[in-house]
């Protein structure tokens, strides 16, 4: 049950990692380069295999291209990091793209979304930071669960069709403003390549 949660999740959305100062570059197959928190150990390749064959039996159009353990427990389990991309229904600017995230639509089917895969969990407001053209989506998911909320930073690629996505899930009891600081960085390091 515990995977099988875990693997649902991973078809919800959320964000960011608790990390040190020291970053690495991470090449995504999207045609971006980003900086990574260093202590964010890279999930192994056939893990990641796995997941992405699940969640594409469920019909998921996010390309989770990578996994990465941000503490100390075995990927995939809290706290961990999924990094992935979608194709957005048109090309949109920045501008656009901010004000449909932050939208009651948004809101309404990201919370539509979680009822219909994730009984319980609670999809806070979907907020956007226009200042770093990051939208943020906070979720909690229910007391005796391993993961204890998932936290998605997402921003639109420079192609204009694409949303790219860092998504945190983490246990309670972690500091969010560091979580949120790390995403925030990393998300603001994002270059085409």
């Amino acid at each position: 049950m515990r995977t099988r949660v875990l693997l649902s999740l991973l078809v919800l959305l959320a964000a960011a990692p608790a990390a040190a100062q020291q970053t690495r570059a991470f090449r995504s197959t999207a045609g971006v380069s980003l900086e990574l928190p260093a202590g964010w150990t890279r999930a192994p390749e056939e893990t990641m295999a796995m997941l992405r064959r699940r969640l594409t039996a469920t019909g998921s159009t996010i390309t989770y291209e990578a996994g990465f353990r941000a503490g100390d427990a075995p990927f995939p389990a809290p706290p961990m990091v999924v990094i992935g991309f979608a194709p957005l229904p048109r090309r949109t600017t920045l501008e656009q793209f901010g004000a449909d995230f932050g939208s009651d639509e948004a809101q309404e089917e990201a919370q539509a979304t979680a009822d219909g895969r994730m009984p319980g969990v609670n999809v806070s407001t979907m907020r956007w930071d226009a200042q770093n053209g990051i939208g943020w989506v906070r979720a909690a998911f229910p007391e005796g669960q391993a993961i204890g909320y998932s936290l998605m930073a997402a921003t639109l690629l420079p192609s204009g069709d694409r949303m790219f996505a860092v998504v945190y899930y983490g246990v309670r009891g972690d500091d969010e403003a560091r979580v949120r600081a790390d995403l925030t960085a990393a998300l603001r390091s994002l270059r085409a390549d």
